[in-house]
């Protein structure tokens, strides 16, 4: 009853039986073509012994643990045989143990609607279970084939947020297990600076999901803080007073389009301090647009005539400005204006010496089975604007791929409805994650001075 659509869950209530089924976990994984250790569960001895002995005359050792929970794996040895005999009371998953080099870590990778948000290197020297060694544990960026499969196993057993163990690497990588209720400790005390905490992007998800079910007006200027520098994952600003703005001067902000409040003083200063002190600099909103703005834009957006990017050779789709009708010509219009640009800079605070040279607005659409892949939009300086109106969308994400170490990704945007992203587009590699359902909707605004 609680999963009928209209509530977000991380994961859904039935999706967390895959950690009391981990024989029919390890058979989906195994129908997606995904690597798993050879298994076999059973509650009878005569058939336990078969498999091990079959191991063992391939110079393979068997490791035990339970078919449901989180209990750690147990190395089979001579005196278990006698002991075999209790399966009749409790069956146990038997699985060939996988040993590529004890010198290479096993990796758990945390995986959020397709992308992976943190991964963590766990020594398998000494040790049957890596979780023996979680004193070890490091976070690190995964090898590429170890992210890739993660996420591949995710997707098949249908989890929006997992843990998934992974031995091995190269062409040769396997996955032992995904855990649809991942411990968080004591991998998140291990964020460093620049880093955040997997709670931290798991609960910024769930605020966007949970907004994305109503469409009707929320406060004005509400932050998700997606990559915080504290621990709370979605802030909002509630302005009331309304002042002279110290450093752009007052200006008019009433443009029939974004939100009033978003230009008190108040809202000002939060906005600005967050885009100055976030890495990458960005600035998301999860409302701008003035009441019953998005709505309008959104049905435009779905009668547009869509085309392929001539500048492009990926999946693309955009809208022709000549082709753009009714409210949305007006927006585009209104959003390649100097005015435009100058209440933009003034949201994050950027003041700029020299004169805009360039504006270009860009009204596009993705559907499922589409990616952005990774890109670098200009070099200039300036800022983009991206308001989205996606609703009802799995995938999607707008990432900024970490520049050090450990930090991966850096940045997640998700496709909210009814919201504004503003960052620093110079030099700044991102890429749109392929959309799995629905359509995605946008229009970004490249503001660039020279």
């Amino acid at each position: 009853m609680l999963d009928d659509g209209k509530r977000a869950f991380v994961n859904a209530p039935g999706a967390v039986e895959l950690h009391l089924q981990k024989p029919w976990q390890l058979a989906l994984l195994a129908r997606a073509h995904i690597p798993v250790p050879k298994s076999l569960a059973t509650s009878g001895a005569a058939a336990a012994a078969a498999f091990l002995s079959e191991l063992a005359g391939r110079g393979s050792e068997g490791v035990y643990k339970p078919v449901a929970g989180g209990a750690q794996a147990r190395l089979f040895v001579d005196d278990d045989l006698a002991r075999l005999w209790q399966l009749g009371a409790a069956p146990a998953l038997f699985q060939e143990r996988v040993v590529r080099d004890e010198r290479q870590d096993e990796w758990r990778v945390y995986v959020l609607d397709g992308v992976v948000v943190a991964a963590f290197a766990l020594p398998t020297r000494g040790v049957v279970d890596a979780r023996e060694n979680l004193a070890a544990v490091k976070r690190a960026r995964p090898p590429a084939e170890v992210a890739d499969v993660a996420v591949r196993a995710a997707r098949a057993l249908g989890l929006v947020f997992t843990a998934v163990d992974v031995r091995g690497g190269g062409d040769d990588v396997v996955v032992l297990e995904c855990n649809p209720t991942p411990a968080l400790e004591p991998y998140d005390s291990l964020a460093g600076a620049g880093q955040r905490k997997i709670v931290t992007t798991l609960a910024a998800h769930l605020v966007a999901r949970a907004r994305s079910f109503d469409l009707g007006p929320r406060p004005a200027g509400s932050v998700v803080d997606v990559v915080p520098a504290a621990e709370a994952s979605a802030a909002a600003l509630f302005c009331a007073d309304l002042a002279v703005d110290p450093v752009f001067g007052g200006g008019p902000t009433d443009t029939g389009w974004l939100e009033p409040d978003l230009f008190t003083s108040t809202a000002l200063e939060e906005s600005r301090a967050h885009y100055a002190g976030s890495e990458p600099p960005h600035l998301f909103l999860s409302s701008s647009l003035a009441q019953g703005r998005a709505a309008t834009l959104l049905s435009e957006l779905k009668r547009a005539r869509f085309r392929p990017h001539h500048h492009i050779a990926y999946p693309l789709h955009i809208a022709p400005h000549d082709e753009q009708q009714g409210a949305l010509r007006e927006f585009v219009a209104w959003l390649s204006t100097p005015a435009a640009a100058r209440l933009h800079l003034k949201l994050v605070g950027v003041r700029h010496d020299r004169h805009l040279a360039e504006i270009q607005v860009q009204v596009s659409r993705m559907i499922a089975g589409e990616r952005f892949p990774l890109h670098t939009d200009t070099d200039d300086e300036g800022v983009a604007a991206i308001y989205n109106f996606s609703v009802d969308v799995d995938g999607g994400q707008l990432v900024f791929p970490a520049d050090d170490e450990g930090a991966d990704p850096s940045l997640v945007i998700p496709p909210l409805y009814g919201s504004l992203l503003i960052f620093p587009p110079r030099n700044r590699p991102h890429e749109v994650c392929e959309v799995r359902r629905g359509r995605r909707f946008s229009v970004t605004a490249f503001y660039i001075f020279r």
